[in-house]
């Protein structure tokens, strides 16, 4: 999923990948749409491709999207205020709420 920053400009996309056994959920930052940064991969997000989690408390999310601070949009989000990204799990719909710092 793909949002655009409302202060920066810049676009911030989310996504759930599978590298080295493990599925992981990553961010990236973009100017254009079409050169990434690298990604930066999200805290305790590693879960073992067979189901197994790394070790500790598992941010497990499938099929990730954004969703603004007030939950008006999932495109456009406010880089100054705290906004979720929710996701999809077994039997279950999940959040988090993140922040990000760009400068």
């Amino acid at each position: 999923a793909v949002a655009r920053l409302q202060r920066s400009g810049l676009f911030l996309s989310v996504e759930s990948y599978h590298a080295d056994g493990y599925f992981q959920t990553a961010l990236r930052l973009s100017r254009d749409l079409r050169a990434w940064s690298a990604r930066t991969v999200l805290h305790r997000s590693q879960v073992h491709g067979r189901g197994r989690p790394a070790a500790g408390p598992q941010f497990d999310l499938y099929y990730p999207k954004f969703l603004s601070r007030d939950g008006s949009s999932h495109y456009l989000l406010d880089e100054s205020e705290p906004f979720y990204v929710i996701a999809t799990k077994p039997h279950a719909l999940v959040y988090r709420e993140l922040a990000i710092e760009i400068g």
